[in-house]
């Protein structure tokens, strides 16, 4: 069984979208609780700011609650380092449950409880 985690990634202005999408897809297919990665073509928002949409990231959901969080903390965790770390952007939120969360404050407690409800 798996859980489909949807990210979007804030791009920093003058960012090169298809350059980031391709960083962002071989770094989070790369990580050990990714089983597949894929990423959308960039879209803007109303407000005009470049995002790169939707990060979609399948985890493997296994047996217990208890497990599927620890490999969400990993997953956020690397999530995180990514913001920092990948050239031309700027910030990331995760999907729970319709809302839009910051990668600072993302619970993984809450994300398990979404993405297996």
């Amino acid at each position: 069984m798996s859980a489909e985690v949807i990210w979007q990634f804030e791009l920093e202005d003058g960012a090169d979208p298809e350059a980031v999408a391709a960083e962002l897809r071989r770094r989070l297919a790369a990580l050990q609780p990714v089983q597949e990665a894929a990423v959308s073509p960039p879209q803007e928002e109303r407000t005009g700011v470049e995002i790169l949409a939707v990060i979609a990231t399948a985890v493997v959901v296994l047996r217990t609650g208890r497990e599927l969080t620890e490999e969400l903390t990993l997953l956020i965790r690397a999530v995180r380092e990514l913001v920092g770390e990948v050239k031309g952007v700027k910030g990331a939120a995760v999907d729970v449950e319709g809302e839009l969360v910051a990668v600072e404050e993302a619970d993984p407690r809450r994300l398990a409880e979404a993405v297996t409800a």
